[in-house]
């Protein structure tokens, strides 16, 4: 994302941008180049969540810096877009990963069992909405007790998650080869 001239970008905006207020710039091939594109459009047929995606050309200052891919960020307008009742957005915190991740690129190799998935904590992704609401921290209390349940094993995959959008999910990524959606730490 910071090689050469085309480095990825991250807009915050409290305006509206192209119906986002959140959302990256990245050189089209960070995701595949039109493969993204594609993918975010067999999700939106499909019934399965979507971020919108899509291409601009992008000048800088002057530099005309050619063809961005434009990623939408998780956020409640996402929900509301693809028609989802309110519900916080949940992932797993990544945070500790990403120093194993940097302290491998500094040429210390440490034990990276503390960077895994099962050190790791469901967290919602819009921190400042959810915690400035009563039904979306419920929303996500309910949910992160579901996720640490399948994951220690407690309760089955149809238990917590839509197993049919979770299978289409999986199908379109594997059309696609979207792969990098499936990464615990994305």
């Amino acid at each position: 994302h910071l090689e050469g001239d085309k480095w990825s970008f991250r807009i915050k905006s409290d305006q509206e941008i192209m119906g986002m207020y959140r959302f990256s710039l990245q050189h089209p091939g960070t995701r595949g180049f039109v493969y993204e594109w594609v993918y975010h459009q067999l999700l939106k047929q499909e019934g399965i969540i979507y971020l919108n995606y899509d291409f601009v050309h992008l000048q800088l200052n002057e530099k005309d810096l050619g063809i961005y891919a434009v990623e939408e960020h998780f956020g409640q307008h996402v929900i509301e877009r693809n028609e989802r009742p309110k519900g916080a957005i949940l992932r797993w915190n990544p945070s500790l990963y990403w120093e194993w991740r940097i302290d491998e690129l500094d040429g210390d190799y440490l034990d990276e069992e503390y960077s895994s998935f099962m050190a790791s904590y469901a967290e919602p992704y819009d921190k400042g909405t959810v915690k400035d609401d009563p039904e979306l921290i419920a929303n996500y209390q309910m949910g992160a007790r579901l996720l640490e349940a399948f994951r220690r094993d407690s309760l089955t995959t149809s238990e917590v998650f839509d197993v049919e959008k979770m299978a289409r999910f999986h199908a379109i990524i594997d059309l696609v080869g979207g792969h990098h959606s499936l990464d615990w730490s994305d």
